[in-house]
């Protein structure tokens, strides 16, 4: 189901649908699989825990971070909650997600249709950044995004932000702590030094790839006692499965703590 911001305009619109779909249930304050072997093993608690943020930086549209930024969604639908992508980009491609088994009935899309019909073509992540600061959409993304992350009918919040003010992001962190899902962010390159309110943070560089195979180098730049952790990863295209290729470095030995950084 996909809801424009005309149709959802306060997100009550929204919240209704997600209580129709999913029971709501008090969480556990527990962790969730990230859906990826590899991270899940050095994750504290062996997952996200709930009630978080996580971000996925990747240099380029196109690097992947979004497949594997995904990978957590199996687990959240096996719980029974519900799904929701914030794209102002319409850049959200439902099929995509068929190697995961995921029902798109269990998904909502919320888009923002303030585009022009003479707006030029869709730009890269580059010059989408550069306009960022100036795009009125800005505010409405993250407004969509802190009200999504506070309903306890969603398991996972996924949104695409290329700048984020630092009050913005501890809005954001604070709603993922009442509602009790993962709100996945995914970042540009200018975010890594940018300060973070998410607890688990991620660079992704995609690697040269084979067949059915794709690869990359990923690096663990934020996580309480496992920061640092460089490892290789590859994905089966027709399984859906991540696993280990090559670890090229074990964890730091500083642990980071829990605010932003």
């Amino acid at each position: 189901m996909t809801l424009t911001w005309k149709q959802a305009r306060s997100l009550e619109e929204l919240r209704a649908e997600l209580d129709r779909r999913a029971e709501v249930q008090p969480r556990t304050r527990g962790t969730i699989s990230s859906g990826i072997g590899p991270l899940d093993r050095v994750l504290p608690g062996e997952g996200y825990r709930r009630g978080t943020l996580v971000e996925w930086i990747a240099p380029q549209g196109g690097s992947g971070a979004t497949s594997l930024a995904w990978q957590v969604a199996p687990s959240v639908l096996r719980e029974g909650a519900s799904l929701v992508v914030i794209d102002p980009e319409e850049e959200f491609y439902p099929p995509g997600l068929a190697t995961l088994g995921i029902d798109p009935s269990r998904l909502l899309v919320v888009r923002f249709p303030t585009k022009r019909r003479d707006a030029p073509p869709r730009q890269g992540r580059r010059q989408r950044s550069r306009r960022s600061r100036d795009d009125p959409r800005e505010s409405e993304v993250v407004w969509a995004l802190e009200q999504t992350l506070r309903c306890p009918a969603v398991g996972m919040t996924l949104a695409s932000l290329e700048s984020l003010e630092s009050r913005s992001f501890r809005r954001l962190q604070l709603a993922a702590e009442q509602g009790g899902g993962v709100g996945v962010l995914l970042r540009g390159p200018t975010a890594t030094k940018a300060p973070s309110w998410a607890e688990v943070r991620l660079r992704v560089e995609p690697k040269p790839s084979q067949g059915k195979v794709r690869r990359w180098r990923v690096e663990l730049l934020k996580c309480r006692g496992a920061a640092g952790m460089t490892w290789e990863w590859e994905r089966d295209r027709e399984t859906g499965v991540v696993s280990l290729a090559t670890q090229l470095a074990p964890p730091a030995s500083r642990s980071f703590a829990a605010g932003a950084s």
